[in-house]
């Protein structure tokens, strides 16, 4: 593949040979090192493809053997400007599409969200035009660690994020708080069960109570919104990421 482009760059063309002695003429082409390729044979005449160096080359070789070729197609890119040449519109105006697409990709155009549910995406899209990171922004201005530690000092309920530029794409990856306690209920979680919450464990209720509102990431709970619940009672199985609130 590799081969034939660059063939197509430097340009070849295909030509017909007739003659008395063509095989000598094959031979002639091997002893002076001129590459000929896609050969065929069609009655008579042979078709085979040749650089554009290599066929001025064959005069020689075609008077030692009585043959005569004759051009039949023309391929590559220097036949291709040239049979253009006097179109100059159509040059230019491709040129500058080539560089409205070029400035284009240096700029952010498209920001995806994802993870957050405490934290509307209007909420983050805002505090992007703050620090000036949103929609239009130049790729070279985005600074992703520097906004990755503003976004989780801004919005407290973030405890991880992850910042991603690609092309002209901006991706933020959050992790909110798992489990929300209820301000009202004066609810305390334990200490061991806080320093836990980062990773996989079972859930249980804390207290007797009623759940008040669950919001599934991840996983199946075994309770619903509006059910009653006991002291230690079995919620969710490990690694099921959800954030409910009961009532004493």
């Amino acid at each position: 593949m590799l081969l034939r482009l660059i063939k197509y760059f430097r340009g070849y063309v295909e030509v017909a040979l007739q003659g008395y002695a063509p095989e000598r003429f094959f031979n002639l082409c091997s002893n002076h090192n001129i590459l000929i390729w896609d050969l065929r044979q069609e009655g008579d005449v042979y078709y085979f493809h040749i650089s554009v160096d290599g066929f001025r080359s064959l005069k020689p070789l075609l008077k030692k053997s009585g043959t005569h070729v004759k051009i039949s197609r023309k391929n590559g890119i220097p036949f291709f400007f040239f049979r253009y040449r006097k179109r100059k519109i159509l040059f230019l105006s491709v040129f500058i599409c080539m560089m409205i697409l070029y400035t284009l990709s240096r700029f952010i155009w498209k920001i995806r969200i994802n993870g957050n549910d405490s934290v509307t995406d209007d909420s983050l899209l805002q505090f992007l035009e703050e620090k000036q990171s949103s929609y239009g922004t130049p790729v070279s201005d985005i600074d992703c660690t520097k906004l990755e530690e503003e976004i989780r000092s801004r919005f407290k309920s973030i405890i991880w994020t992850s910042v991603k530029r690609e092309g002209t794409t901006l991706t933020i990856d959050v992790q909110e708080n798992l489990v929300v306690v209820s301000q009202s209920s004066n609810t305390k979680l334990p200490e061991d069960f806080q320093e836990q919450k980062q990773v996989g464990y079972d859930l249980t209720a804390l207290h007797d109570g009623t759940i008040e509102s669950i919001y599934v990431r991840k996983g199946t709970p075994l309770v619903r919104q509006g059910d009653t619940v006991k002291k230690e009672m079995y919620l969710s199985p490990a690694l099921c990421r959800f954030m409910t609130t009961a009532e004493r």
